[in-house]
């Protein structure tokens, strides 16, 4: 597993695209582009959920046109869409970045990145609540 080091970035970056950043960081993404692993797997889990696009894009708060250029991996997302989608779904938000040889993966592997982007999904937002009251 190849770690990728944007550590200078990652200082310098905001607060959601620190929590993009540390999954990208975390998992290797070998022949897929991380839009592309996200959004087929944000399709897999709307789809197992049973939910439509124009259903999940309205839990989302977004159109249904936006989800779909998502799960077609053209564009990437924010950090609470991320979140959304993540409790709407049932699943945690780590488990949209993995591609195929991670979802093949050691348990202890899996384990270790869910709490990750989900220890990184609760300061993004305890900073974004902070700042806004401020």
């Amino acid at each position: 597993m190849k770690i990728l080091c944007l550590t200078r970035f990652y200082t310098e970056t905001s607060v959601s695209d620190k929590v993009i950043l540390v999954a990208v960081c975390i998992l290797y993404f070998s022949a897929m582009d991380i839009k592309k692993t996200f959004g087929q797997n944000l399709k897999k889990c709307r789809k197992r959920a049973g939910l439509t696009q124009e259903r999940l894009s309205e839990i989302l708060g977004i159109t249904p046109k936006h989800l779909s250029v998502i799960e077609n991996g053209v564009n990437f997302v924010s950090a609470e869409i991320i979140e959304k989608a993540s409790a709407s779904l049932g699943v945690s938000a780590a488990t949209f970045f993995y591609n195929e040889a991670e979802n093949s993966g050691s348990g202890a592997f899996i384990e270790n990145v869910d709490f990750v982007v989900e220890d990184e999904l609760k300061n993004a937002l305890g900073r974004i609540k902070a700042r806004i009251r401020e």
